[in-house]
């Protein structure tokens, strides 16, 4: 429930900020949902519940690490660490951002990314 809640503010806030990206459209979406390489466990998990809370709120499934498509990275890329450089999140803290289309979803510590 934790999750919920702070990913619907999340992206009720961002959403609020960036017209740009759509999540879901007319029913489909062009995301899929990836995880981060050598991400924690509490990684994979966060994907599953954000691809289940999305299906419950917009009726669209998301798929996972599909090729081709938008992604929703949960969790530190090694491009995006790169990028970040010593600006990386603290414990427990959450982070949203988006690279073209990419949107990511990032957060300090072993649960930051449930957040």
């Amino acid at each position: 429930m934790k999750f919920l809640l702070s990913c619907l503010s999340a992206f009720g806030l961002w959403s609020a900020f960036s017209a740009d990206i759509q999540l879901v459209k007319d029913g489909k979406s062009d995301y899929t949902v990836v995880t981060a390489q050598g991400e924690n466990q509490m990684s994979d998990v966060a994907a599953k519940e954000l691809i289940t809370y999305l299906k419950k709120s917009t009726g669209v499934e998301l798929k996972r690490n599909e090729s081709g498509k938008k992604r929703i990275v949960i969790g530190l890329t090694p491009e995006l660490k790169k990028k970040l450089g010593k600006d990386l999140p603290v414990h427990g803290e959450l982070r949203i951002r988006t690279v073209g289309n990419d949107l990511y979803l990032y957060g300090g510590g072993k649960f930051g990314n449930m957040y």
